[in-house]
């Protein structure tokens, strides 16, 4: 558009030029032009003024061409190298949240599509200056009877009685339940049960998302904990796998690599039947006070601070092979790939959503997926301008045709921070609506000051 405009202001200045030296010649020497002076004068010249521009700039364009391409003819370019094969996409079979606005998927994209969440003052929590901060809470994550149950468990099964501080215990609680849900999905398994005539299933890897903060003991305690919860709903307690990275170590893991190291293996022949679930809780004083001191907390002062937030999100996904013995076909698809930023999306300077867009363009490209089908994006992006400019950014240059009002789902607005979560949830959030809306829809995550994800979720039966 902006290429036309300047265009035809250049062919409308020439024309002015040419009709007003032709008719200033006239005047001064008292001529009256016939009708070939006419036709020389205001048609003919200002065309071959406007040919002769043309052939100008592209003559000039072959000049500053020359000496590239004469240094590409000296010294070949190394060939560059053939790009790997795209990884098969997981099936998602089933997904389940515990969020302040949504318990499931379904409640969740209802209330973004209605813009109704808002982050709220909170009951309990104050600000240095004795003023509520805002928050994301989730009403019922405070379950004693779970704590106590919990604890009556631990030193039956090895390990002592160990210490969760508040935002664990709540971690803990929302994790259950939606790992209840989730596990009683996977149960679901035509191969559980001797009289199936099936082989056994594969082992259920339960794939866990920390908040930083967690010990080693407190990690290995609780993977227990949850596997347990698995149990309870009709799995084997032996068929559950714990990763032993997630589950007792510190790590750096996130969704995306988790998702990606689950299609290698799907790609390498190996089963694959896992539940992903992150959980997290910031709904806490030391919370706010420690964000408070590094000024990094959501105030009237700094309003590009962080909401506390807390919740669980969780994901079912299985190769094409299990999805069918639980399901006939898995409902959607997913894909995902991971980059980083090279500088902090917390710095100052202009919005650059460069590594964004090259994600999202590139699992759309390995998905077989156009621009032109996606119909959806839901991002994990929550209040901060940085966050919500980069994805704007983003989906105004890949997807121009979408309406960021109504098709730009922003699930960090939803949970404030806290962890994995967000994503997981806004992943869960985009499996719904590409089943909801049997087409394509891109999921982005970019709340992290440095790395950067960009998924695709497309209905199982929808070939672009």
């Amino acid at each position: 558009m902006r290429t036309l405009l300047k265009r035809s202001l250049l062919v409308a200045l020439v024309f002015g030029l040419t009709w007003a030296a032709a008719i200033w010649y006239w005047r001064e020497h008292d001529r009256t032009p016939d009708t070939d002076a006419l036709l020389l004068y205001l048609l003919v010249l200002p065309l071959l003024i406007l040919l002769l521009i043309w052939l100008g700039n592209f003559l000039v364009g072959m000049l500053m061409a020359a000496p590239a391409t004469a240094v590409a003819a000296d010294v070949a370019a190394p060939a560059a190298p053939p790009p790997a094969p795209a990884l098969p996409p997981l099936g998602v079979l089933a997904s389940a949240l515990r969020v302040p606005f949504g318990q499931s998927a379904a409640a969740l994209a209802e209330a973004l599509a209605e813009h109704s969440i808002r982050a709220a003052l909170d009951p309990e929590l104050v600000d240095d200056e004795g003023f509520p901060v805002m928050s994301a809470r989730v009403a019922d994550a405070d379950d004693r009877a779970m704590q106590e149950e919990m604890q009556a468990w631990l030193p039956d099964n090895g390990f002592p009685a160990l210490q969760y501080n508040a935002e664990q215990w709540r971690a803990l609680t929302l994790a259950g339940a939606a790992l209840a849900e989730l596990a009683a999905h996977a149960s679901l398994h035509r191969g559980l049960g001797s009289g199936s005539g099936l082989a056994a299933p594969p082992p259920l890897q339960l794939l866990l998302l920390w908040q930083a903060g967690w010990n080693v003991e407190q990690r290995s305690a609780a993977s227990l904990w949850l596997r347990e919860l698995v149990a309870r709903e009709g799995w084997p307690r032996e068929a559950v796998a714990l990763d032993p990275e997630l589950a007792g170590t510190a790590s750096s893991a996130t969704p995306a690599a988790l998702i990606q190291r689950l299609m290698r293996q799907s790609a390498a022949g190996h089963p694959v039947l896992a539940i992903a679930l992150a959980f997290g809780s910031h709904i806490s004083e030391a919370s706010v006070d420690d964000w408070a001191a590094k000024n990094e907390l959501l105030t009237t002062k700094q309003g590009q601070g962080k909401v506390p937030g807390e919740g669980a999100a969780g994901l079912l996904l299985a190769d094409q092979v299990q999805a069918a013995l639980i399901e006939h076909s898995a409902p959607v698809q997913l894909s995902a790939l991971e980059g980083k930023r090279e500088a902090s999306a917390d710095a100052k300077g202009r919005t650059d959503a460069s590594v964004l867009r090259a994600l999202a363009t590139r699992v759309l490209q390995e998905g077989g997926v156009g621009a032109e089908h996606v119909k959806l994006v839901v991002a994990d992006t929550g209040n901060r301008s940085s966050r919500v400019m980069e994805t704007m950014s983003l989906a105004g240059a890949l997807l121009p045709e979408l309406d960021s009002a109504d098709e730009l789902l922003q699930v960090g607005s939803a949970s404030g921070t806290c962890g994995a979560v967000p994503f997981v949830a806004a992943l869960a959030v985009a499996a719904h609506q590409a089943a909801t809306l049997n087409a394509p829809v891109l999921c982005l995550s970019n709340e992290d000051p440095f790395r950067r994800c960009a998924a695709l979720v497309r209905p199982a039966t929808v070939l672009s």
